[in-house]
């Protein structure tokens, strides 16, 4: 399997649609496996699996049981397959096993370490920050190291959990090997790992390239300060979108010596721009003291200015009386408008 190293966890990671697809396409290039006698306990282990997932994907349970059963006749061949074979293999797990074969085979020969989550995951951690320093090396000067560091701890706070329950107390990680093994045993852990490294790698490298980009221009609109360079982020503000992509809060350093924060949205805030530009239109017409912030819109994300914390906390009749003024307006657009809900 050298063209295709790590193939055999690339199997076992396998869902049913992709075993499903491994199995045509090696049946309509006319590819059979080598036929063996299943232990009793594999063969009751596919029974109840496919089984369970019937119930799930209203297939019927013996046309998702043959799958499963030529799927590991497959998969126990795979060492002596051919090149069609294993590149058949390779190809359903496309978005993730290039990213698991460069991580493993980056991962440098080190003194065992136990029992840690940063530990299980350090191949993808390092993989990550080697791509992320591609894109941060695009613009010199621009983005501190940090940055690429703050992507690295969303990566293991977002697999912490799971790897603290998969990594057994002494659990060793000396080399490439023992990494490898060690995912083996978790495959799916293994599999996702490396997707949502390569899905992170591709959105921090976008967010690096769209801040060098709009550099100015948030300095100018949302900050009113020429920015000198990025300092930090914080990701998993909100849900994940489409490639890990989620609302982030970005510190910059000006150019007067002060630090600056804003937000960052990977989606369209057009919708959120005219409405603040309806609001300020409002309140220069004296209808109602509207509060606004200041929104730079691009045509598939944008910029926010970032509401400073505290400003939830009312200390007179007053002042809450303008707050529950503001609502009342606030809904007043939103049935001028036609407004709805869609949940």
């Amino acid at each position: 399997m050298s063209d295709h190293p790590f193939l055999d966890l690339a199997a076992r990671a396998a869902n049913l649609s992709e075993r499903t697809r491994v199995v045509a396409a090696l049946r309509a290039a006319g590819t059979t496996a080598t036929p063996r006698v299943l232990p009793r306990l594999e063969t009751g282990r596919i029974d109840r699996l496919a089984g369970r997932l019937s119930r799930r994907s209203g297939r019927s349970r013996d046309d998702i049981a043959a799958v499963l059963t030529a799927y590991r006749h497959h998969e126990l061949g795979l060492d002596d397959a051919n090149a069609a074979t294993r590149e058949v293999f390779a190809g359903v797990h496309a978005s993730w096993l290039p990213t698991y074969q460069a991580a493993l085979n980056g991962c440098p020969a080190a003194a065992a370490r136990r029992g840690r989550p940063a530990a299980a995951c350090a191949p993808f951690l390092a993989e990550l920050g080697r791509r992320l320093e591609i894109a941060r090396a695009r613009h010199p000067g621009r983005f501190e190291r940090r940055l690429a560091g703050d992507v690295e701890r969303h990566l293991l706070d977002r697999f912490g959990p799971s790897l603290a329950q998969a990594v057994e107390a002494d659990a060793t990680f000396a080399d490439t090997v023992a990494y490898h093994r060690f995912y083996l045993r978790f495959p799916v852990l293994g599999r996702w790992l490396a997707e949502v490294t390569a899905l992170l790698a591709g959105f921090g490298g976008e967010l690096i390239d769209r801040l060098a980009a709009d550099r100015e221009e948030i300095g100018r609109e949302i900050l009113g300060a020429k920015i000198t360079s990025f300092r930090s982020l914080r990701l998993g503000l909100s849900g994940h979108r489409a490639g890990a992509r989620s609302v982030a809060v970005v510190e910059a350093e000006q150019s007067c010596g002060g630090i600056g924060s804003f937000v960052y949205k990977p989606r369209c805030v057009r919708s959120e721009a005219a409405t603040q530009e309806l609001l300020a239109r409002l309140r220069a017409d004296g209808v109602l003291g509207f509060a606004t912030r200041r929104v730079l819109a691009r045509p598939s994300y944008g910029y926010e200015a970032l509401v400073p914390a505290g400003h939830n906390r009312l200390n007179t009749r007053e002042e809450a009386d303008r707050v529950f003024a503001e609502l009342g307006g606030h809904l007043a657009i939103f049935y001028v408008l036609g407004g709805g809900t869609r949940r």
